[in-house]
């Protein structure tokens, strides 16, 4: 009866493929204007909104064309027939080395990357490059292929686990669960790629085609789109957190007290310890101090008022876009003594006019005030003028 209506196992298999990638293509389409909008906000950087659209369009190549397009190759290597997946490993060689950027920079408020971007980026693209052609190779070149990109592949993740022990130690208290949730989620979800592999048809072939798809569509539901939610996430507790001692520190310095002392950033080295905090999650030594290592990178950014603190912009410095109040003149009890008339009595006063375009009436015309010893200019003939 199953062979009647044409239900067989391999069937349901691409029947469920298909779904697993009409959701990641769902939850990449709807994420792209979300990202977008924060980005503007600036709450959120543009390494997700990037990683966003190029997953849109990849879902939507593996949707229109699946496994007739032209990036999917049937290879001929010595005789056996290889169908190697060239659209997953080229869209892996553009999306992963900009989340490793984002990675290296994770409460967006550095201006520069350092020397662990670079390496992350490098260390990333060995091991796609290597997978890739691991992929398309048969026997021993297969072996050491992989192997090779096994090995970039660890020096990624030693990397990564490096920075993700330094921002623990330096982000606010407010952001360290996030901070070790992500970690669990990026190890988890970026070291299940080479197992697929090994379980694919690339591999040993233990699942078919169609669960490969599943299995990587899964994966890159948690590497990608869950990880970049978490990355806004940490970049708004962040922030809100710099903003209030940011409003604590202006009100402790009217007060004439001092400003935060903030501490140097730490630099853990990366031993059984400091893999246990980020872990649990927990880290009394932050009880101590009164604010974190990054709110130095905020203050300046918000005294620089260049836009990228991640916050709403300080008011603009007066003279720079607010009203100006209209001028003011005092009035003495003693009448205005108009500067013609003293230079009449003391001609050799240097309050004298020099020419007679300052005649009484003219512009500009100049009125010595007796009390306050000072001369006001003000256009147009005397108030005082008999």
């Amino acid at each position: 009866m199953t062979q009647d209506i044409g239900w067989t196992l391999e069937a349901t298999e691409d029947y469920v493929a298909y779904a697993s990638v009409w959701i990641a293509f769902g939850m990449s389409l709807i994420s792209l204007p979300w990202y977008s909008l924060q980005v503007h906000r600036k709450q959120c950087g543009w390494e997700v909104v990037y990683v966003a659209i190029l997953e849109t369009i990849n879902y939507i190549l593996i949707i229109v064309w699946g496994n007739n397009a032209t990036f999917s190759w049937d290879l001929n290597v010595r005789g056996e027939v290889i169908n190697a997946q060239f659209l997953r490993y080229a869209e892996w060689l553009i999306t992963c080395p900009v989340l490793l950027i984002a990675l290296s920079n994770l409460t967006g408020l550095k201006d520069d990357y350092n020397w662990r971007t670079m390496k992350l980026m490098s260390a990333d693209q060995g091991t796609i490059i290597c997978g890739a052609s691991a992929a398309m190779t048969t026997g021993g070149s297969k072996i050491i292929l992989f192997t090779v990109a096994v090995i970039y592949g660890l020096i990624t993740f030693y990397t990564a686990l490096e920075v993700y022990i330094e921002a623990f130690a330096n982000v606010p208290p407010v952001a360290k669960k996030t901070v070790s949730t992500m970690t669990y989620m990026f190890f988890a979800s970026w070291g299940c790629f080479p197992l697929f592999f090994l379980m694919g048809p690339e591999g040993f072939g233990h699942v078919n085609g169609s669960w490969s798809t599943i299995l990587h569509s899964g994966a890159d539901l948690f590497s990608k789109n869950l990880w970049g939610i978490y990355a806004w996430y940490l970049r708004i507790q962040v922030r809100e957190y710099h903003r209030k001692k940011w409003f604590e520190e202006q009100e402790r310095i009217k007060k004439g007290e001092q400003e935060f002392n903030v501490p140097k950033e730490r630099r853990p080295e990366l031993n059984v310890e400091e893999v246990g905090n980020l872990v649990s999650g927990n880290n009394e030594s932050d009880d101590e101090q009164e604010v974190d290592p990054f709110y130095a990178d905020y203050r300046r950014q918000r005294r620089r008022n260049r836009g990228k603190s991640l916050s709403d912009p300080d008011p603009p410095a007066r003279g720079k876009g607010q009203p100006q109040p209209e001028p003011t003149f005092l009035t003495s009890p003693v009448p205005m003594v108009p500067v013609n008339t003293m230079a009449q009595a003391a001609p050799t006063s240097s309050l004298t006019p020099a020419s007679p375009q300052h005649q009484l009436g003219s512009k500009p015309q100049g009125y010595m005030d007796p009390n306050s010893g000072g001369m006001n200019m003000m256009g147009g003939a005397s108030p005082f003028q008999t």
